[in-house]
């Protein structure tokens, strides 16, 4: 057979054995292989590879026993069908956090639901990394066990990636050239991406919530409910999430409109920091400059609240409240909150179902558009006219579906 498939990486950047199979995992599923045709002998692999027959025969037992692979007793080794192929398996990496967060439970809810109609295996691993900003030093050996282990030993045939995500992880999960499906993008800024395109490496998916949407949205129904200021919480340096919200605001509001609250740090913040921020925010801001309306994550809504009453604000009436995220204790809160659903379980099914077709397709990632999930904005009790002010109307319509309103 005159075509030839190149090394996937470096030998020494996995066992050489493994870096055989994956070559010759692509090349079958690439069609370079055909079904039923004979693969070359086991001496002319080792003279394309540049390693031992004891190599070769690992790599041949693996792919035999993933079901890639038949040995005939003196004929020789043959592909087979399709049909007879092991169970995809992806691994699905959360990084820096945890499923605590309910988002990131969400997402890994639906991957897995698409995993159970695909008959996949999807093998789950939370990378430690430290905050933004911290040496990675200390950590990125750990990382590289762990991804490495997920690749000899779970046999993994692509990634899934949610979390704190960064140049140094991308690197080395595409040092393996196994397809990449980044889950959300608001960690990954665009001079990370710049970087890592700049080196001649595969791509990645990508699939994440229309953040830009999520501003129009919110911003639309808060111009028309009247309120003039509204603001955010943003953590310093802002998020990539952060920043298209806020651009998406201000399509439908002028810009004086829209303030961020920059008092807080890069880091992991808590509840308390957020509360503090507001009450500093709006003690050092005359109160003719006041927001009237605010913009959170459902998590932080509580702290906004309790900020809200220290300052002696009524919520809706002196303070609307819109949260993200749209967890399901949202209606329990005092008042309900008004909220935009993002689809974290969407996104995971979405993003399940694109690293499948790179799989079974045998296509590496080419840094495609990413594929946006539409939000919705639920509307409760948390949001209404501010004191004194009438509402207007804002010429910019609202997309069919995108509010829902819900008494209670």
């Amino acid at each position: 057979m005159s075509s030839t498939v190149t090394l996937p990486c470096k030998p020494s950047r996995v066992l050489a054995w493994n870096t055989v199979a994956v070559a010759l995992r692509r090349g079958i599923k690439g069609g370079i292989y055909k079904t039923d045709a004979m693969i070359p002998s086991e001496l002319e692999l080792c003279r394309r590879f540049k390693v031992s027959r004891v190599t070769i025969r690992a790599a041949l037992q693996l792919l035999v026993r993933d079901g890639l692979l038949v040995k005939q007793q003196g004929r020789g080794t043959f592909v087979r069908e399709p049909k007879s192929r092991r169970q995809t398996r992806l691994g699905f990496l959360v990084a820096g956090e945890d499923l605590l967060n309910p988002i990131y439970a969400a997402v890994l809810r639906g991957a897995e639901n698409a995993a159970v109609e695909h008959e996949a295996v999807l093998h789950y691993q939370r990378i430690p990394i430290f905050p933004r900003g911290a040496p990675r030093t200390q950590s990125a050996s750990s990382e590289a066990r762990l991804i490495r282990r997920m690749v000899d030993e779970d046999h993994v045939d692509g990634f899934m990636v949610i979390g704190w995500i960064d140049a140094p992880l991308i690197e080395m999960i595409r040092s393996f050239r196994l397809p990449l499906v980044i889950l959300g993008s608001h960690q990954l800024s665009d001079e990370t991406a710049a970087r890592l395109q700049s080196r001649g490496r595969n791509g990645w998916d990508q699939v994440d919530v229309d953040d830009a949407a999520v501003g129009r949205i919110v911003g639309k129904y808060l111009a028309d409910l009247g309120h003039q200021c509204v603001a955010t919480p943003a953590v310093q340096p802002p998020l990539k999430t952060t920043e298209c919200m806020l651009a998406g605001l201000r399509e439908v509001l002028p810009e004086r409109s829209v303030a961020i609250l920059p008092c807080l740090s890069t880091g992991d913040v808590q509840a308390e920091d957020i509360e503090k921020a507001v009450l500093r925010a709006f003690r050092m801001t005359p109160r003719a400059r006041w927001p009237t309306a605010i913009i959170c994550a459902d998590a932080e809504a509580l702290a906004v609240m309790r900020a809200a009453r220290t300052l002696g604000l009524a919520v809706p009436q002196d303070l609307s409240i819109v949260g993200l995220g749209d967890l399901r204790l949202n209606t329990n809160y005092d008042p309900p909150l008004t909220s935009v659903r993002l689809f974290p379980e969407e996104i995971g099914r979405r993003g399940f179902r694109i690293l499948m077709s790179r799989v079974e397709d045998a296509v590496p990632s080419a840094n495609p558009a990413p594929s946006l999930v539409q939000p919705e904005l639920v509307i409760r009790l948390s949001t209404g006219k501010p004191a004194g002010r009438p509402a207007h109307i804002v010429t910019s319509p609202l997309k069919p579906n995108s509010v829902t309103l819900q008494k209670s």
